[in-house]
């Protein structure tokens, strides 16, 4: 059983988020350990699946990577970004480290507008693919898309660790 059936839901990417964290919570008193056998170690296993697949589907970006984990294999093949993005993506990261390092909080806040533009650009340009996706459509061009949207928010999301001043936790 996958995460997305675990919680009785459609393997789309566009969650409702509320409705996953009530059907977690439903799970989480079904499987919790101190409400059930306590040598029954499926259950235990059960609680910590549940706490699994509600991490992974409530997080956009490990959600995508489990999806396509779902539709292509776990041996993901992720190609390259494309030169410009990924020079884009690493004139950024250069930048952020400077003004983090020198605690240029003016300087923070402007690449963080900057990012969140280009981030939101993306966003847009996907989403078509991903409502398409949500409706059915595993074609080869929309899996493509959505891998080439998952290479792409790795990087957003390790820019946001770094102006955040955080370890990247992928």
């Amino acid at each position: 059983m996958d995460y997305f059936e675990h919680f009785g839901l459609a393997c789309i990417f566009n969650l409702d988020l509320d409705h996953l964290r009530k059907q977690y919570y439903i799970k989480s008193r079904e499987s919790h350990p101190d409400h059930l056998d306590k040598d029954n170690a499926v259950n235990h296993l059960s609680s910590a699946y549940n706490n699994e697949a509600f991490r992974v589907l409530s997080n956009p970006l490990l959600r995508l990577k489990y999806i396509l984990n779902l539709k292509l294999g776990p041996d993901l093949n992720e190609p390259k970004p494309n030169t410009l993005f990924l020079s884009e993506m690493m004139d950024l990261h250069e930048m952020i480290d400077k003004a983090v390092d020198n605690n240029n909080s003016k300087e923070i806040i402007s690449l963080k507008e900057t990012v969140d533009q280009l981030y939101l650009n993306e966003k847009n340009e996907i989403e078509k693919y991903l409502v398409q996706f949500d409706h059915g459509d595993n074609s080869k061009d929309v899996i493509q898309k959505m891998m080439d949207y998952y290479i792409k928010l790795k990087y957003f999301d390790r820019l946001y660790n770094n102006l955040n001043n955080k370890e990247n936790e992928l």
